[in-house]
C-alpha cells in the first residue's frame, strides 16, 4: 500500500492507526453515546484539544461532519446581512459562494492566487459584521502569514474574523488568538479519517449568534451544541469513532515535536524545489508549509514513478491538474519518508 503523499484525504497518524486496532478489539463502540465513560472522554477530550493546540482557554472546541458543513453551520448560525470574503483559491471561493447560496449578500474581493493577497484593498460593507478567509489554500498551495492576520485584526477589529484552517489545524503553531473562528476538517493535519470537522469558537462570536433564529436544525444550533457538549450530552448521535480516534490523537499531540518536524521537512522540500519544478506561489513568505505545490511538465510520469516507489503524491487541483503536483507536508509524513520520497522524483 502506497505511503500517501496526498494532501487530504492523506496519511493516518501512527497514534491513530493504533487507535482503530484498540477499538476494534474492544466494546467501545458498541455502546451508547449516553454511556458515562464517553461522556467523560468527550468533556475531557474538548479542554485536551484547546490545550494541545494552543487555543485561549475561554474558546469552545464544536463539531460538524466537514469543513464544508462547517461553513454552512456558520453562517446559518451567524447570519451576517453584511460580510466581506477575503478569496485567494477554490476553497476561499467556496465559502463565499456558500454565502451568496444561502441568500447573504457577501462582499468578495479576489486577489491573483500565484501573488500576495493585497487585501488592504478591499472595502467592507457599511455594517460589516464577519470577515472570511481561508488560512492554508489546499488548491494552490497558498498560506497567510501569521504577520498579515494580525495587522487584518488590527485594521478591521469589530466583525467577526472566521478562519477556515483545514490544511493547517493540527501543523504548525496557528495565532488562534487572532480570529474568533477556526474549522477545520481532520484527514489532513491532524491525520484522522475524513468525517468529522472542528470548530474552535471564541466568546465573541457565540455571543453574537441571534437569540431567535430561523432556517436552521436544532442539531445545527452552535449555541445549544456548546451548552449540550459542556456536559457530554451531544444534541445528536455523534461520530463516535471519530471522537474516539480525536482523543487518541490528542494524546499523543505534541506541537513543539510538530513544529519541529515540519520547519525540517519543509526545508527538504525548499532544498529539492530546483529538480522538481517552481513552486506556484511565487511571493515566498504567502507559501504554504503544509501543501507544497509544484509546476512541472509531466506530472503524470512523477505520479506514476512515485506510486512504483511505494508513494502516492497530490495531483494540481482543478485547472492545474495537468500542470502541477502537490506534496503534503503533514505531522502523519515521517522525515525518511519524505526524503525517500524525493529522491523516488530523482530531487
Amino acid at each position: 500500500m502506497p505511503i500517501s503523499f496526498n494532501p487530504g484525504p492523506s496519511a493516518l497518524h501512527p497514534s491513530v492507526q493504533r487507535a482503530l486496532l484498540a477499538l476494534a478489539g474492544s466494546d467501545l463502540l458498541s455502546r451508547s453515546h449516553r454511556a458515562p465513560e464517553f461522556r467523560d472522554m468527550l468533556i475531557a477530550l474538548r479542554s485536551r484539544i484547546l490545550a494541545r493546540l494552543g487555543a485561549p482557554a475561554d474558546f469552545q472546541v464544536l463539531f460538524a461532519p466537514s469543513a464544508t458543513a462547517a461553513m454552512e453551520i456558520l453562517l446559518r448560525n451567524l447570519g451576517p446581512e453584511a460580510s466581506l470574503h477575503l478569496v485567494h483559491g477554490a476553497f476561499a471561493r467556496r465559502f463565499a459562494q456558500t454565502s451568496r447560496a444561502l441568500g447573504l449578500r457577501p462582499e468578495i474581493f479576489e486577489g491573483e492566487e500565484r501573488r500576495a493577497l493585497p487585501w488592504q484593498k478591499a472595502q467592507p460593507p457599511a455594517s460589516c459584521r464577519l470577515i472570511a478567509l481561508t488560512h492554508n489554500e489546499t488548491a494552490t498551495g497558498s498560506a497567510w502569514p501569521s504577520q498579515e492576520l494580525a495587522s487584518l485584526r488590527a485594521r478591521w477589529p469589530d466583525p467577526l474574523l472566521v478562519v477556515d484552517a483545514t490544511s493547517s489545524l493540527g501543523g504548525p503553531r496557528l495565532p488562534l488568538a487572532q480570529a474568533d473562528l477556526w474549522f477545520a476538517s481532520v484527514q489532513k493535519c491532524l491525520g484522522l479519517p475524513a468525517g468529522l470537522a472542528l470548530i474552535l469558537a471564541g466568546p465573541r462570536a457565540l455571543a453574537r449568534i441571534p437569540r431567535t433564529q430561523g432556517n436552521i436544525a436544532p442539531w445545527a444550533d452552535l449555541r445549544a451544541q456548546a451548552q449540550g457538549l459542556a456536559e457530554g450530552r451531544p444534541i445528536e448521535t455523534p461520530n463516535m469513532l471519530a471522537l474516539y480516534l480525536l482523543d487518541a490523537r490528542m494524546d499523543a499531540y505534541d506541537q513543539d515535536e510538530i513544529d519541529r518536524e515540519s520547519a525540517s521537512k519543509n526545508a527538504l522540500l525548499q532544498e529539492a524545489q530546483p529538480e522538481i519544478g517552481p513552486y506556484y506561489v511565487q511571493d515566498p513568505a504567502w507559501r504554504s508549509r503544509t501543501v507544497h505545490n509544484f509546476l512541472v511538465p509531466d506530472p503524470k510520469t512523477l505520479h506514476q514513478s512515485a506510486l512504483d516507489q511505494g508513494f502516492l503524491l497530490g495531483k494540481g487541483y482543478g485547472p492545474l491538474a495537468d500542470q502541477a503536483i502537490r506534496i503534503a507536508n503533514f505531522p502523519a509524513h515521517r522525515p525518511e519518508e519524505l526524503e525517500a520520497l524525493l529522491e523516488s522524483l530523482g530531487a
